[in-house]
């Protein structure tokens, strides 16, 4: 199960999981040319930034002596996840809502039994975060061809 909730503005996802999570603080705040971190990231980009920061100096391989507890990235063009060394992994998927537009739908994953994951899982269901299942979008959608048309015509059409 993940931890998933809604935002309209990335800032304040971003707010919002620095005030529960602080120990993701490197990824969400921007850092300066001089290696000073200042403000937390207003996009997306910013994020995805640091994210590849971390992995160019931590780089995932199956001969680190902690494999598997590795670090993994995904990112596609809805779609970013990122899971870290320690028992968390976070993301955030891209949402066009019913009024055309950006929404930002962001997941905090939990690897963990310990007190203090089941104390920072409550934190978040305090905050309005659910505890749902969360499935990359190419594997929950369909193909094409196995869709099945609504329409009367494209039916008769394929069964000619």
């Amino acid at each position: 199960m993940h931890n998933i909730k809604r935002f309209a503005d990335f800032s304040k996802a971003v707010e919002e999981i620095m005030s529960i999570v602080p120990g993701l603080t490197f990824f969400f705040t921007h850092t300066e040319d001089n290696g000073q971190q200042s403000d937390l990231c207003k996009e997306p980009d910013q994020v995805v930034r640091n994210i590849f920061n971390d992995l160019m100096n931590d780089y995932p391989s199956i001969q680190d002596l902690e494999y598997p507890r590795t670090v993994a990235f995904s990112i596609s063009a809805d779609e970013v996840g990122y899971k870290t060394r320690g028992p968390i992994a976070f993301g955030w998927r891209n949402i066009i809502s019913d009024h055309n537009t950006l929404e930002y739908s962001f997941r905090i994953s939990i690897f963990s039994n310990s007190l203090g994951a089941k104390h920072l899982e409550a934190e978040l269901n305090k905050l309005g975060w659910v505890q749902k299942p969360y499935t990359h979008l190419v594997h929950a959608s369909k193909s094409h061809s196995e869709k099945k048309s609504k329409s009367p015509i494209h039916a008769e059409r394929s069964a000619q």
